[in-house]
């Protein structure tokens, strides 16, 4: 059995509201005007869901889209057919705002069984941690991306572009005109000391060795604020949500045992 040691926190930064929104232990927002912070120990017992949205569209739009994505989520409780849903709720309440269209981002992580999946569209990431390595698990829907998965552009390049924000997928595009895509990662087995983190774009002008560094460094209780603190510091003026599992593995009784003894016998 796996117990999970869960940190949500979702920051306002520079902005008035917030657009972003996220599912953690069975919550999400209806709306925040706040910083708000949550922590939770779970088990893997039954399967556990977390994800953050990142909404588009201008403050109010891209608030209720990221509430929208967030709610479909809770309502469903599961990734199967959650794309296509969340798209068609959104895309329904868009017709009520015709001179302006919303949209969100969305990346997903569902735990069960000792097992973990990640799916995402837009360009929220998910990253694990294994072995003081940093693994990116999403794949950044954005046009600068697809240049740099064809080979049009550098690394080096795609990190000095100015439209490394600009989708190429999101949850609120009219399927008549644009088909969603979104990245289905494969079902993988958590090993002990695995720690997932997934993020709103605000957080990711940071690049991966340097947020590794932090969590890392980081006591569990404080690794959202420092990681959010740090990303400020580099420059970034948007919302931000963060959340980071500490996975472990619970011993069986025979290795509780073997330890017991040892610690007895000053081993």
């Amino acid at each position: 059995m796996l117990n999970l040691h869960c940190f949500c926190a979702t920051f306002l930064n520079i902005r008035t509201n917030n657009e972003d929104n996220f599912y953690f232990n069975n919550y999400y927002a209806e709306k925040i005007h706040t910083d708000e912070a949550y922590e939770a120990v779970l088990t893997d017992k039954k399967p556990q869901l977390f994800a953050v949205f990142d909404g588009l569209g201008g403050e109010e739009n891209g608030e209720l889209a990221s509430y929208i994505a967030a709610k479909t989520l809770a309502s469903l409780n599961t990734t199967d057919g959650y794309y296509a849903e969340a798209n068609k709720n959104i895309c329904g309440a868009n017709k009520n705002y015709p001179t302006k269209t919303s949209g969100t981002t969305a990346v997903i992580i569902s735990v069960y069984n000792e097992c973990f999946s990640c799916s995402n569209i837009g360009d929220s990431r998910a990253y694990v941690i294994r072995n003081k390595e940093i693994i990116r698990l999403s794949v950044d829907h954005t046009s600068l991306q697809a240049l740099l998965s064809a080979g049009v552009i550098t690394k080096e390049q795609a990190e000095k572009s100015k439209y490394k924000n600009t989708l190429s997928q999101c949850l609120g595009a009219d399927e008549d005109n644009i088909k969603i895509n979104p990245h289905i990662g494969e079902t993988e087995l958590i090993e002990d000391g695995d720690i997932f983190l997934l993020c709103s774009d605000g957080l990711t002008n940071l690049d991966d060795d340097e947020i590794k560094k932090i969590i890392l460094s980081s006591p569990k209780e404080s690794v959202c604020q420092r990681l959010f603190n740090s990303a400020v510091s580099a420059g970034s003026k948007d919302n931000i949500t963060i959340i980071v599992i500490y996975a472990s593995k619970e011993k069986n009784i025979f290795e509780k045992l073997k330890r017991s003894i040892n610690r007895l016998c000053g081993k």
